[in-house]
């Protein structure tokens, strides 16, 4: 930073000296830099200013041009102190004329009395010796003085060899003879950084700045040295004029100082030198506290007629500044206008325009009209050219004083000005204008468009209303300018003229536009919609590719005249190209006309064959919505056999949904009737929902009891009906129910299978698929062998297939009975009936739900009891009973108490320990404890009680770890447990007690790496020490156990000792991959090669660990999924990165070539179906449907595995979900298709 206190003195040199003590004292004085100073260190960037010696190196003198505040006198300072602090020999002398001249000599006379008041030698006077003369305050000279230094310089600087002058001044002076320099103006990134440097610690934003009141659109570099005066004290003023009141505050005591030691200094140097100083008072911003002092005058009373007569310079800088302060501008520009306007000075009330636009609009207007009038042809441009940016706000002030005058201003603009169609841009954006001058401006706009930039060209903050008439020139211009609206401010501006009712054709013309428009974004076309006012558009509109659109078309129609809309929906329905989505959009809005033709569309369109079936299903859904009471419709559509079986289904569906209880007959016939097995399940369904209301449910149980003993082929039907019984709440439903849980049925459906199909016990499994039989037996078939989830599941005998159906129906009906069981009246018999089949069942697939329902109908802890002493009670049984009413909190209790006296079978405890964990507590470690430490205890007891300790993960549950593990007593098994179980974070005392326990005594080898373990997660540096010499024990699992320790801690420095282990041939391949895997997880993927060499291992498990490393460290590795597409690979490999790839991409193409590919192996493909219920690309539903084909000879079960990720599309929110339902509407009505595959194909149709 430059400073007046460290100036250094020319040595030797006395008059130098001298000159520099005098100059670095009046510096010193100067009041701007006391209380700005960083001031003078300012970069202004005006070479070759401040350097002194770079100017006397010039070939000519400079002019430095610039209006009054706009920084020359803080530049000619700057050079002072420049030459003051450097050791160049040529003086600088600032000659500040206003003080410095004298009228009644001349200027060479003035400059030799100034050179011998600085106490320089006489001959600098005569150009001979080199130095710098800096001439300021040059417009405060009267005129005949100006033009007598003006020839005196310019005649008198051709000779002089040395000498070189700087001479400030106004913008209107030329001096053509010297080099020029223009003081800039600030522009934002400039005024920004100046602001930074001279208040580094605080934050200025330029939009907060010039948009305070009274400040020009570009504040000069005096503006914005008072702001940084003024804000650490008073922040960010209110307006320019209290910036200007503040500052004059501030340094009015440095000023009255200053002018009282210039009084001083100066009757000082009369009496020692005859002559007074160079300058006094205050420099930098002498002309800015002069014109300050003149607007305060005019501001409090002076006649404001003296300010017109101010030289023009003047009036520019004082006008502006006395017009804030009034708060009103119009005295200002009234007495500037007083003398006329050839008189007038145009500067000045330019830039009174450009400090207050939208006040005093009168005097705005009139002084455009006049510079479009003036002769003066190019200042007038210029001047305009000036007032560019704030005209908008003036024409809009303007626009509510005379509209007239203001429209015929911009038309005389846009002839004389070029680009002035810019400012009608800018103009429109200005809610504060006339509506009327604005949408002027539009139409003379919208004859001639702006171009696709100048429309973009737009202030991203203004409200919605200030945009509408841009976004209307955006609207009737061409695709590229509507294009614009999509995107935000324009589209605010759209949305709000459409929103408009108010706007009359200009909204419908928009509307219309913007409709036709397929380019724009479908939201914004559907907003067009509501609005346009033709009939024929709606219509159209409503077969738009675009959904919103076409939702929005059907709305107006919805909302039109019924008999209009009805016509209108009836040509949409029946145009031959509809899609889907199309056809379901207009029932949509046909299902909201209230109109009784609208009902009968609908129901044509549910019958109509000619219509898809999954349209006929939509149709079908408002149908039932709008239908009566008894929903005659509906039971009629339920009993015509013309139907497609899917849409029967669905009606049966909606009427149980509904509860129509006049419906009850025809369920109840179609159940026990010879209907489709679809029809039938659909039937027992909906009177299980009939059966729930109180006056239907003995009769709808009765139905479903009927219907019960006709489904001995039917396990499907058999587990919807018992499921229906289960929610009727009837007596008779109790009987039935609990039939079904008897093995005894078992002989009775191996019959009723082999009455249906004879073959099934002379024929293998395999060809059971493929039996001609009547289609209802080929479906239920079928169905029967699609179940479960692996190809090992289905049954391969018919005493499998018996014995399956009978487990179904058992579990059914165990479940059934628990919902049943919630009727007060049913509870104590079925709780009866349930311990009593729990007791003599035996099929573990039967006895876990029976088990459930008991929980669900009494206390856990009361039926666990019960079982547990149950003398006919078999041991899996209780074994069964532990595992699921023990994870019932109610049962802790029970198994607490058992578990004290110990009185139980081992097994048996160990499984109480391993169901109390699940909801164990802190008070429950003390019978841990005593369970593990028992040394008479069963070893599988205290395993299960470490185990369940570990899982409490208490500080006390740890500390009993610890002891059992430094039992030198306890078994080896057990220590090894406790110790792996022991958490990260031990005790000071339990490190102690586990290395006391390693020195000790002799251990196993696993044991003590155990313990190492133990210690070495904790961070025992010894342990882990012990760890990296045992990595290559010959002991397998010792070395396994290290190495995976090794890897948990991510100890780097074991990385080289890892490396020579997967390297060591002598080394077993599983260590050597673990140590590969244990690098990977230390050192990411460095080594990733060592990795590879093992994904083509003869080993399965070595090639499956191998992959699953580089999953988890490489999931994108493209070695990764290779065994895909390699049927030679393990099939547990190939399962495993099918599940992987799942994670990351269900839509890769290898998954629906695996479920196409009729030669992989059917479980992988089986895996792969499931997969594809989350793709989102096209190509899944192509695979599905390939092993749908009629001829296919897939596994039943990955048949209906596709069909059900197909049903799984078809009723999400999916992007393949219409294609899906597509293909499943197609499916099930297709006469050449397998009925087991037409059957799926309906039954997942329906449940979307």
């Amino acid at each position: 930073m430059l400073s007046f206190n460290n100036l250094p003195f020319l040595p030797r040199k006395r008059v130098a000296q001298r000159y520099r003590a005098d100059l670095r004292a009046q510096l010193a004085q100067e009041p701007a830099s006391q209380m700005l100073v960083r001031l003078l260190d300012l970069q202004l960037g005006l070479a070759p200013l401040p350097d002194a010696a770079a100017l006397r190196a010039a070939q000519s003198s400079l002019a430095l041009y610039g209006p009054p505040a706009s920084g020359r006198t803080l530049l000619l300072v700057q050079t002072l102190v420049h030459w003051a602090q450097s050791n160049d020999d040529a003086p600088t002398l600032y000659v500040p004329l206003q003080e410095v001249d004298v009228v009644n000599l001349s200027p060479r006379a003035v400059l030799v009395a100034l050179i011998n008041q600085a106490g320089l030698p006489a001959e600098y006077a005569n150009g001979h010796k080199p130095g710098v003369l800096l001439f300021d305050h040059w417009e405060l000279l009267t005129p005949v003085r100006r033009e007598i230094w003006r020839q005196f310089l310019l005649n008198t600087a051709a000779h002089w060899p040395a000498l070189r002058f700087v001479v400030a001044l106004p913008p209107d002076e030329h001096w053509a003879m010297l080099e020029s320099i223009q003081m800039p103006t600030p522009v934002p990134a400039a005024g920004t950084a100046l602001l930074a440097h001279l208040l580094p610690e605080h934050q200025f934003h330029w939009a907060e700045i010039v948009a305070l009141p009274g400040f020009p659109p570009h504040p000069s570099l005096a503006d914005l040295a008072l702001l940084a005066l003024t804000y650490p004290l008073g922040g960010m003023p209110a307006s320019r004029a209290q910036l200007y009141a503040q500052a004059f505050a501030l340094l009015q005591p440095l000023i009255e100082e200053q002018r009282l030691l210039a009084q001083h200094n100066s009757d000082e140097t009369q009496q020692t030198r005859g002559s007074r100083s160079c300058w006094t008072g205050i420099t930098i911003g002498r002309a800015l506290l002069r014109h300050y002092r003149l607007a305060r005058g005019f501001a409090g009373g002076q006649d404001l007629a003296a300010l017109a007569e101010l030289p023009l310079h003047e009036q520019v800088a004082v006008a502006p500044l006395t017009a804030a302060l009034l708060d009103d501008p119009t005295p200002v520009l009234e007495a500037l206008w007083a003398h006329g306007p050839d008189a007038v000075n145009l500067q000045a009330l330019v830039v009174c325009s450009l400090e207050h636009p939208d006040r005093a609009p009168e005097y705005g207007l009139r002084l455009v009209e006049h510079l479009l009038d003036s002769a003066a042809a190019e200042r007038a441009l210029q001047l305009l050219e000036e007032l560019g940016p704030i005209l908008p706000a003036l024409f809009a002030a303007a626009s509510h004083y005379d509209e007239v005058r203001t429209l015929a201003a911009l038309n005389a603009l846009a002839r004389r000005v070029p680009h002035a169609r810019h400012l009608w841009l800018a103009l429109l954006d200005l809610p504060q204008a006339r509506d009327s001058l604005r949408w002027s401006l539009v139409d003379a706009l919208a004859a001639t468009p702006p171009e696709l930039l100048q429309l973009q060209a737009v202030a991203t903050d203004l409200d919605a209303a200030a945009l509408v008439p841009r976004a209307y020139l955006a609207a009737v211009g061409s695709s590229a300018t509507r294009a614009l609206l999509a995107q935000q401010p324009l589209r605010r501006g759209v949305e709000h003229l459409l929103a408009d009712r108010t706007a009359g054709e200009r909204r419908s013309t928009v509307a219309a536009l913007l409709l036709a428009d397929p380019n724009l974004p479908a939201d914004l076309r559907a907003l067009a919609v509501v609005v346009v006012d033709s009939p024929p558009m709606v219509e159209a509109a409503a077969s738009d590719a675009a959904p919103v659109v076409r939702q929005a078309a059907h709305a107006v129609l919805a909302q039109s005249d019924p008999e209009t809309a009805l016509a209108v929906l009836g040509r949409l329905l029946a145009q031959p190209a509809a899609t889907v989505e199309q056809q379901c959009t207009t029932l949509d809005a046909l299902a909201s006309v209230a109109h009784q033709g609208a009902s009968a569309m609908l129901i044509h369109a549910t019958i109509s064959n000619c219509m898809p079936l999954d349209v006929r299903l939509h149709a079908l859904g408002h149908l039932a919505n709008n239908s009566g009471g008894d929903a005659l419709i509906l039971r009629r559509l339920l009993v015509t056999t013309a139907l497609p079986v899917a849409l029967r289904a669905a009606v049966a569906h909606q009427l149980g949904r509904r509860g129509i209880a006049a419906a009850l007959p025809e369920l109840a016939q179609l159940l026990r009737g010879p209907a489709a097995p679809l029809l039938r399940r659909a039937a027992a369904s909906a009177l299980g929902d009939l059966a729930r209301q109180p006056t239907l449910c003995d009769a709808a149980a009765s139905a479903l009891v009927a219907g019960l003993r006709r489904a001995a082929t039917d396990p499907r039907l058999g587990e919807t009906i018992i499921a229906a019984l289960g929610q009727s709440g009837a007596p008779v439903a109790v009987e039935a129910l609990a039939t079904m849980l008897s093995p005894r049925i078992m002989p009775l459906l191996r019959q009723a299978w082999l009455r249906a199909i004879p073959e099934l016990a002379q024929t293998p499994s395999g060809t059971w698929p493929h039996l001609n039989r009547a289609e209802y037996l080929q479906i239920t078939l079928l169905d029967t062998l699609a179940e479960g989830q692996t190809l090992a599941d289905p049954p391969s005998r018919i005493e499998e297939l018996a014995e399956r159906h009978a487990m179904r129906l058992a579990s059914a009906a165990a479940a059934a009975l628990a919902q049943l069981g919630q009727v007060p009246r049913l509870h104590a018999p079925i709780l009866k009936e349930l311990r009593q089949a729990v007791v003599q069942e035996e099929r573990s697939e039967v006895v876990r739900p029976l088990l459930h329902a008991l929980g669900q109908l009494s206390d856990a802890g009361e039926e666990l009891a019960w079982l547990l002493d149950a003398p006919t009670a078999s041991r899996n049984l209780r074994w069964f009973a532990l595992e699921t009413l023990g994870s019932d909190r109610r049962a802790g209790e029970l198994l607490r108490e058992r578990l004290a006296l110990g009185s139980d079978d081992a097994l048996l405890q160990a499984q109480m320990v391993a169901a109390l964990v699940a909801y164990a507590e802190a008070s429950d470690i003390a019978l841990l404890r005593r369970l593990a430490r028992e040394a008479s205890g069963d070893q599988q007891v205290r395993l299960a009680a470490i185990q369940a300790l570990a899982r409490l993960g208490e500080r006390e549950a740890s500390a009993v770890l610890v002891v059992i593990a430094a039992d030198e007593d306890a078994p080896a098994v057990l220590r090894m447990a406790a110790a792996n179980a022991l958490p990260p974070a031990l005790a000071a005392e339990a490190e102690v007690t586990l290395r006391q326990a390693l020195r000790g005594e002799r251990m196993p080898p696993l044991l003590q790496t155990a313990l190492q373990r133990a210690l070495a997660r904790a961070g025992d540096s010894t342990a882990l020490g012990y760890l990296l010499r045992t990595l290559q024990s010959e002991e397998i699992a010792e070395a396994l156990g290290c190495i995976e320790e090794i890897a948990d801690l991510q100890d780097s420095n074991s990385a080289p000792l890892l490396v020579r282990l997967s390297q060591n041939p002598a080394t077993p391949p599983n260590v050597r991959l673990a140590a590969v895997i244990a690098l990977l997880h230390i050192e990411g993927g460095n080594h990733i090669n060592l990795l590879y060499e093992y994904l083509d291992a003869s080993s399965p498990p070595l090639r499956i660990q191998a992959y699953s490393a580089l999953a988890a460290h490489r999931p994108h590795d493209p070695r990764l999924y290779a065994p895909l597409s390699d049927a030679q690979a393990p099939l547990a490999l190939r399962l495993q990165l099918l599940a992987e790839l799942a994670q990351h991409d269900a839509n890769a193409p290898i998954v629906g070539q695996l479920v196409a590919a009729s030669d992989e192996s059917a479980q992988l493909r089986l895996a792969a179906a499931a997969v594809l219920r989350a793709a989102n690309q096209p190509e899944a539903i192509v695979s599905l449907a390939a092993v749908l084909k009629p001829t296919s000879t897939a596994p039943p079960l990955l048949r209906r595995r596709c069909a059900a990720a197909l049903g799984h599309l078809a009723q999400s929110a999916h992007p393949n979900q219409q294609v899906a339902r597509s293909f499943l509407a197609t499916q099930a009505l297709a006469p050449d298709q397998n009925p087991a595959h037409r059957h799926w194909a309906a039954e997942f149709l329906v449940g979307a």
